[in-house]
């Protein structure tokens, strides 16, 4: 046979020991504490709620909410099941305030009263709930009129859910506001030594009916109202709450409900039994589930009242089917579910006089209360038992991911393997630090293409490219007044060498800088983070002497290893040819020459500066030769701008052949039919890839290409200059097109992420390889654990505490 009380005390013990357990660990926080913020905010809310379920077992409540559905009966229900007619109906019903019935030896009532300042905050919540105006909000509500408060709300949104509900109490407050009685006291009336005991305790649940109608002060003046009478006497350990608001439109109304519900040990859920469809705010209060984790259904009782007002017999049983058939949804005991009438119930008690309608129907109040005092009796103590054993379920998850997180806490009574194990954290520790670092600079520098960006920053932001003067030029020359053509030449190319050299050397010299400079950055990225990792818990490491010792075993990165001219070949590769063709000036044929001995490049950087520039094909080719954005070849190169830019994606920038000889065959007839205008003919099946590469190839670049063509039909030449004047402008121009071309084309083509990581990668597996060797681990190891004594002595002691949360976990 069970033994309740046996099991009871056991799980007290068990309680007991836990919290006394839990208690001096969270004591033990503040010091060398093996736990975050977090996970101590977590313990100490378990803890508590493991506190509230001792308390409420060794004081044996029985917490019961009673909920219902409107005008199904809830606070007749609640008067048969302690067989009284304390309570009021809904209809009379004028506070939110749950009233609370306990045992008592006699009928007594405790009215606790709102002070000035609590009632004020509650009013202004409930202004704020309708989007009433902040600043017409009053610190005492007697200050607000009810025509104040009516014009204002002539301005408000009512289409909000709480706006008439919330109104409505808003003004039944204001007709009132003089008589409330706000003094925070608390009433206690006998009811053996106060004859007026039932008036004056229904007036602060219904109201008091005045001269000039009916006022609802007393009610809203209750804070709280708890009435103790001897009908409890079988269940004397009950405390029973009848709760208003359940199906409220106010929100905070709801809320208030379901604090209640999170907390009761039973629900005792009240619905019509003549209409036994449920609602949707039925549905959502069925699947409502606790902040500890109990749903609702683990505790609930239905009683399906009103089962009197169906036609006959037989649809009563047929409700009662339909009742059994909505709870089944929601996986509820259906030994949980009573039907009856509790009007009835009331009538069999001879607390009810009146004839009653309908059919006679048992009230089957006295089968529902002996559902609850079986459970009490023998289910209670399953139910607190489960929620203790979730609750400390949730305990144990949290300890077992402390302990996790602190694995890493070495045995300390072999010194021999204590070291061995040192310096293998500190060996997989530089092997991870260095992998991440080297796999997010990755990222970072793809990403955002970091040096292409912040080398094009530089182009824009340099000295270099700023305008010449004419004073410049007239330096240049050895005479003043120049009209001879041959020194007009001479002066324009002898200020573009000068001109040109410097600039060159500027962006050689930006470039190395720009190497310098991330370089610096990464391996002050691989330092910081080999400190933010290197160190142990609990052990205060000097972050200056690990980073000095990882300087001097890091020799890739240290300057005078380092060579930060990676990125001249890049930029003399893909510029040379744009500065070997500023520096001719215009008009003549030089610019053009050149233009033909590096066509290939040429159409190569084309391809990036119009992607890059929203430009058009060409056009950039149009600035080189001509300083202007269109026209150069332009009747020639529309026809092919197409096909040419598809060539230069696929072969020429990507470096790869063409893929299938079906699309050399598309292309190469396209081409063919583009430039001749013939019709399309199918090309011969012995053409080979090779040969019709070959052939696209020669149809670009070779002895035939289109560029051969004479391009004085299809371009005006510009002019070439005729002053000093004209250089100055000349050159300016140049100028300004090199700082384009150089962003937009030249920045972008010379890939120089893939070249400085390459480099990167090449040396943080060097350091690795430095880093990790057995000298250096140990100078490593020695630099961060200092005193292996005073190391041994924290260790112990982490050691100690982390075997007291794997105790606590034993006794959970």
């Amino acid at each position: 046979m069970r033994n309740a009380i046996l099991e009871k005390t056991v799980l007290l013990e068990k309680l007991e020991k836990s919290n006394l357990m839990l208690s001096t660990i969270l004591e033990d926080y503040q010091e060398n504490s093996l736990f975050t913020k977090d996970n101590f905010k977590t313990l100490n809310d378990a803890f508590s709620i493991n506190q509230e379920y001792k308390n409420r077992l060794e004081k044996d409540d029985l917490e019961i909410a009673i909920i219902g559905v409107e005008k199904a009966g809830k606070s007749t229900f609640a008067n048969a099941l302690i067989k009284s007619t304390f309570l009021p109906s809904a209809t009379e019903r004028c506070t939110f305030t749950s009233t609370t019935i306990e045992y008592g030896e006699h009928e007594e009532a405790i009215i606790e009263l709102y002070s000035e300042e609590e009632f004020n905050i509650i009013f202004n919540k409930l202004l704020k709930s309708i989007n009433y105006p902040i600043n017409k909000i009053p610190s005492d509500f007697r200050n607000l009129s009810l025509e104040e408060f009516e014009a204002e709300c002539e301005l408000l949104d009512r289409d909000n859910i709480n706006y008439i509900p919330v109104h409505e109490d808003i003004v039944s407050i204001l007709k009132d506001k003089n008589r409330f009685s706000l003094t925070g006291e608390t009433i206690i009336l006998n009811k053996l030594t106060n004859p007026d005991f039932d008036k004056i305790v229904n007036q602060y649940i219904t109201g008091e009916v005045l001269v000039d109608g009916k006022s609802t002060a007393k009610p809203r003046s209750a804070k709280s109202i708890k009435i103790k009478t001897s009908n409890l006497a079988e269940l004397k350990n009950a405390i029973i709450y009848d709760v208003p608001g359940f199906d409220s439109p106010v929100s905070e109304h709801k809320n208030q409900a379901k604090s209640y519900l999170e907390k009761a040990d039973v629900v005792i859920f009240v619905t019509d039994a003549s209409k036994p469809s449920f609602t949707s705010s039925v549905y959502e209060i069925l699947s409502y589930k606790g902040k500890n984790g109990i749903e609702l259904k683990d505790k609930l009782f239905i009683f399906g009242n009103r089962k009197d007002k169906a036609n006959t017999l037989e649809q009563a049983e047929y409700n009662d089917k339909e009742l059994l058939n909505e709870i089944t949804k929601f996986q509820l005991n259906p030994e949980n579910l009573v039907t009856g009438s509790a009007l009835r119930a009331l009538k069999e008690y001879g607390l009810h006089n009146e004839e009653i309608s309908g059919l006679d129907v048992s009230g089957n109040i006295d089968l529902f209360r002996e559902k609850i005092i079986d459970f009490n009796q023998t289910k209670r103590l399953d139910f607190f038992t489960k929620r203790i054993e979730e609750n400390h379920l949730f305990i144990k998850g949290i300890l077992s991911g402390i302990i996790d997180a602190n694995k890493g806490i070495l045995d300390t009574s072999n010194d021999e393997e204590l070291r061995y194990k040192l310096n293998k954290n500190v060996e997989s520790t530089i092997h991870e630090t260095l992998a991440t670092v080297n796999k997010e600079i990755k990222r970072e520098f793809n990403r955002i293409k970091t040096l292409t960006h912040e080398f094009s920053q530089s182009i824009n932001n340099t000295n270099v490219l700023q305008p010449i003067t004419l004073d410049y030029v007239e330096k240049l020359s050895s005479i003043k007044s120049i009209t001879n053509e041959t020194s007009i030449i001479q002066t324009n190319a002898k200020a573009r060498e000068k001109k040109f050299d410097s600039i060159l050397q500027d962006f050689s010299d930006s470039l190395e800088k720009l190497s310098k400079l991330k370089t610096d950055q990464i391996r002050n990225k691989i330092l910081d983070s080999l400190v933010a990792n290197l160190k142990h818990e609990n052990v205060v490491i000097d972050a200056n002497k690990i980073k000095s010792l990882l300087e001097e075993i890091m020799l890739p990165f240290k300057p005078e290893h380092l060579q930060h001219n990676q990125f001249n070949f890049l930029f003399d590769r893909y510029s040379r040819h744009v500065f070997d063709i500023f520096s001719s000036p215009l008009g003549g044929d030089d610019r053009e020459k050149k233009f033909n001995n590096a066509k290939v490049d040429f159409l190569y950087l084309d391809y990036f500066y119009a992607l890059n520039s929203n430009a058009k094909n060409y056009q950039m080719i149009s600035l080189l030769l001509t300083q202007k954005e269109g026209g150069l070849y332009e009747s020639i190169l529309k026809r092919t701008n197409q096909i040419i830019d598809s060539f230069i994606d696929n072969y020429t920038h990507h470096n790869t052949v063409l893929q299938s000889a079906e699309k050399v065959k598309t292309g190469f007839n396209w081409i063919k039919n583009k430039l001749t205008k013939q019709e399309d003919k199918p090309l011969e099946n012995n053409n080979s890839l090779e040969s019709q590469k070959d052939s696209l190839v020669k149809m670009f670049f070779g002895e035939n290409s289109i560029f051969d063509i004479d391009i004085h039909r299809y371009i005006s030449q510009p002019k070439s200059a005729s002053s000093l004047e004209d250089i100055v402008n000349e050159i300016n121009t140049d100028m300004e097109n090199i700082k384009k071309i150089l962003c937009d084309a030249v920045s972008p083509a010379m890939g120089l992420e893939p070249v400085f990581l390459n480099s990167m990668e090449k040396k943080i597996i060097e350091s690795q390889a430095l880093l990790t060797s057995a000298s250096a681990i140990n100078h490593l190891t020695n630099a961060i654990i200092g005193d292996i004594s005073s190391f041994k002595e924290k260790q112990n002691i982490k050691l100690a505490k982390l075997n007291r949360l794997k105790e606590l976990i034993q006794v959970l």
